[in-house]
This record gives C-alpha cells, sequence and structure tokens, in this order.
C-alpha cells in the first residue's frame, strides 16, 4: 500500500510580472515532487475556505498581489493559519504591504533590497530543525532587508552577509493553531537548483508538516 503524500499549495505568478515567475522555481518542483504531492496555481485571487480542504501545506511564492490581491483572499489566508494551517513564504511571497493582517502574521515586512549579488548564507544556532548542522554557504540572490514587528515574535533561525553586516535570512512563526516559516532567497531558477536551498525548503516544509 502506497504511502500518502502530504498535499503542498504553491501559489504565485505567472502572468504580468517582471520578475519571480513562478515557473523560475522549476528545479524545486522537481525536487519535492518525489515526497509531497505539489498543486501548482496563480489562481489565488479567487481562493476560498472550501477550496483550501485537504491542503496540509501553502507554498507563498506570490509577487503581484499588490495588483490581483484581495481583502477576501486576506482572510481565507489568515483563517487557514490560524486554525491550524501551515504556510512557507519564500522570497516575493512577503511583498503584501496591503495585505496588512497577513503581513503581521509574518511577524515582519520587506525594507527592500540592493542589487543582485553574491550573499553568504548561514544558520544561527544548532537547535532548530531547518538549520540544524547546516553548512554555510554562498549564492547570488537579492538582499532583501525586512524591519520586523516589536509586537510579534518570531524566531530567527538564518541569516546572510552582505557587505561586511549580517542581515535576518530566514524565520518562523507560531500564530493560533499554525505555524509559518519565512525565507528570504529565491529570485530565480538559479537560486531554486541550489541543493543548500531545496534542502533548507524541504527541512522547512517537514518542519511545519510535524
Amino acid at each position: 500500500m502506497s504511502e500518502i503524500m502530504s498535499k503542498i499549495l504553491l501559489l504565485g505568478d505567472r502572468s504580468e510580472v517582471l520578475y519571480h515567475n513562478m515557473d523560475e522555481m522549476k528545479p524545486l518542483i522537481n525536487v519535492l515532487e518525489e515526497h509531497y504531492e505539489v498543486v501548482v496555481s496563480e489562481d489565488y485571487p479567487e481562493i476560498t475556505k472550501n477550496s483550501l480542504v485537504g491542503i496540509d501545506l501553502i507554498l507563498n511564492y506570490i509577487d503581484n498581489w499588490q495588483n490581483r490581491g484581495n481583502e477576501k483572499v486576506e482572510g481565507v489566508l489568515c483563517d487557514y493559519l490560524l486554525e491550524g494551517g501551515r504556510i512557507l513564504t519564500v522570497h516575493s511571497g512577503i511583498l503584501i504591504t496591503s495585505a496588512s493582517k497577513l503581513l503581521a502574521l509574518h511577524g515582519a515586512s520587506f525594507n527592500g533590497h540592493e542589487d543582485y549579488d553574491l550573499l553568504t548564507f548561514k544558520r544561527l544556532g544548532d537547535s532548530h530543525y531547518i538549520t540544524k548542522d547546516m553548512n554555510s554557504f554562498s549564492i547570488y540572490d537579492e538582499p532583501y532587508e525586512f524591519e520586523f514587528m516589536s509586537d510579534r515574535k518570531v524566531d530567527i533561525i538564518m541569516e546572510f552577509e552582505f557587505k561586511g553586516k549580517t542581515y535576518p535570512a530566514g524565520w518562523t512563526v507560531e500564530e493560533g493553531a499554525g505555524k509559518l516559516a519565512y525565507l528570504a532567497f529565491g529570485h530565480d531558477s538559479k537560486t531554486f537548483a541550489q541543493k543548500p536551498v531545496q534542502e533548507i525548503i524541504k527541512r522547512s516544509i517537514d518542519w511545519l508538516l510535524q
């Protein structure tokens, strides 16, 4: 009898985006499909509570929320998390400035980035499942910067070095009955083809599904 795979819903954009087209995730999707059932959709503006029945985790790579997101969808995603859902947001998925409630559940907001460059990622501590025994690695990506919300509790598990400074690169949040993780890398297919990136994303999914 075959094992039932956890079901992941990957949300993102293909049309009307200059960057972060969800097809850039193909190298990652190929790996994830060995372990999970992955459903890929750009129809997030039409998401309803009923459409998320049976979804074990949402992988959020949305880039064009500004033009396609809406309050109804924001409410559905917030309820999904607070009622026990799991969300992994990667890179541009945090560009949801107009979705204040959903953004608050991430514990931080995007605060800009310098040009695409070589970044070195390192774990913070040895205790978290996602980054335990993780070796440092360097990849080209966008150096995202964030402003953390003073009234939200986040567990920062990873950082990157850039021009002699360090910046948060990954964290987890537990809200209501649900769990959320954020990872800052993910500009293009070159990033998603990197083995360390694939491993951290898989570990993040496994931790969220625990």
